[in-house]
């Protein structure tokens, strides 16, 4: 994929900056489309993507090098080509380059397309996964990641949605009794045990 972009300047830079800038503003306009347009969808993606995060933050903690920082293997540092870092010199910064793996780049691309092809109705829904795609292409192209770092961000994501499918599906059944009880005129909370057995 870098010997791919490396024969074209234009698509170098556009990898450069798609890196380097899309992928917080694409998260914030989708979680505020969400939270403008789509209220009752917007708590499961919420969590969803503070889910992801979290796994993404725990497993980064085992040191695995981006392509560009492996010496031997013929990869360049595109960013620092095209003077376009993120990181400067190794050891400085707030990222740790040595965190390659899972890729939030990847993880987060894949909450904004997966939760806009699962919300919207509009038959131009599916032209979002473009976004997933070309995160995955540019992550690899900048030697910043590996293909696998982004095939796990989004089973991560995968694990996430399930987890959050499985707390809802938990929470629900006393959430929906205590509805039950109240509009019956009976607090839940000053229930006794037998009560509620009954």
């Amino acid at each position: 994929m870098q010997h791919l972009v490396l024969r074209h300047d234009w698509l170098a830079r556009f990898s450069n900056y798609y890196y380097a800038i899309l992928h917080v503003p694409a998260l914030i306009a989708f979680l505020a489309w969400l939270f403008v347009r789509h209220r009752d969808q917007y708590s499961r993606w919420r969590n969803a993507l503070a889910i992801v995060t979290g796994f993404c933050v725990v497993i980064r903690f085992i040191r695995v090098a981006p392509p560009r920082l492996v010496p031997g293997l013929g990869y360049i540092d595109l960013a620092s080509h095209y003077g376009l870092s993120l990181y400067g010199p190794v050891g400085t910064g707030v990222s740790d380059q040595f965190a390659a793996m899972p890729s939030i780049h990847v993880a987060w691309a894949a909450v904004v397309s997966f939760g806009i092809v699962a919300v919207s109705t509009s038959r131009w829904r599916w032209v979002f996964l473009l976004h997933l795609a070309l995160t995955m292409m540019v992550v690899s192209a900048t030697g910043n990641h590996w293909w696998l770092d982004g095939i796990v961000a989004i089973v991560l994501l995968l694990i996430a949605i399930a987890v959050d499918i499985g707390a809802r599906r938990t929470v629900a059944p006393s959430i929906a009794s205590d509805e039950m009880l109240s509009a019956d005129g009976v607090e839940p909370e000053t229930l006794t045990p037998s009560v509620v057995a009954d």
